[in-house]
């Protein structure tokens, strides 16, 4: 009689835990690298981890709102292109129920706002001088940045004249070779550099003089022995600092917006 009792016990429970399992309504969250935001904002190509913590789920299905989907639990995200995404991981459990919840992601651009150049030297001495530059003590003088493409080189004393332009500053008119003065610009359009371009050294960022002569390459990311630096812009993390030195220095704000 006991073992009966036991056996219509197991039986009872095992049906109740059965019709538990059949109801039970699967839940879907998510964070970005344990960020629990709603909104979350990301600089195109820098990357960050999608992590489900989805309950009573036997699958999840991402869609990343840019035609990209995942049935992974976590996989690092990352984006080529700015813009605001919607990404929606959908939870189902094996008894075919299923809820879904969606987050935004706003991407940015780096954009290029404020060139510094901190610093306009050349020298006149015939020992101690680049060929590249200039012979007289005051000359015009410009930033110009170039994207070089696959097989586009470049040599020492020049720059590729077919390479394309990505911006030309205004001309600074009459500047001293003491190094003494600086100057400040303001870009009024949008100009947006990739991270990898500008850690690759894709980008050249040259600083030219100009006078009766001709026009003269005072420095560059790419001359031999240049120093470039990408750091953060301090605080606040907003942006970048590009710095350039080799005689002459420049720094580049690129704010992500």
């Amino acid at each position: 009689m006991n073992k009966l009792l036991f056996t219509l016990t197991l039986i009872a429970l095992f049906a109740a835990c059965k019709k538990e399992s059949n109801t039970l309504q699967p839940t879907a969250s998510f964070t970005f690298s344990h960020n629990q935001a709603n909104e979350f904002s990301l600089v195109t190509t820098d990357t960050t981890m999608l992590i489900s913590s989805a309950e009573n789920a036997s699958s999840v299905h991402w869609d990343l709102g840019d035609g990209r989907t995942s049935e992974n639990n976590q996989f690092v995200l990352s984006y080529p292109k700015s813009g605001t995404y919607t990404i929606t991981l959908t939870a189902k459990a094996q008894n075919g129920k299923q809820t879904a919840v969606s987050k935004k992601v706003k991407v940015l651009d780096r954009v290029l706002k404020e060139i510094n150049i901190k610093r306009i030297y050349w020298s006149l001495d015939p020992n101690f001088r680049d060929t590249s530059w200039p012979l007289t003590a005051n000359a015009d003088v410009y930033l110009k940045i170039q994207l070089l493409k696959n097989g586009e080189e470049i040599f020492q004393g020049a720059y590729p004249p077919n390479a394309e332009v990505i911006y030309t500053s205004p001309v600074i008119k009459n500047v001293s070779n003491s190094g003494k003065e600086s100057y400040g610009f303001v870009l009024k359009d949008k100009i947006v550099l990739e991270k990898k371009l500008l850690e690759d050294r894709r980008y050249l960022i040259s600083l030219i003089a100009k006078n009766a002569s001709g026009e003269h390459w005072l420095t560059s990311n790419w001359a031999v022995g240049s120093s470039q630096t990408i750091n953060f812009i301090r605080p606040s993390f907003n942006g970048l600092i590009v710095n350039l030195s080799l005689f002459s220095e420049i720094e580049m704000y690129l704010y992500f917006e």
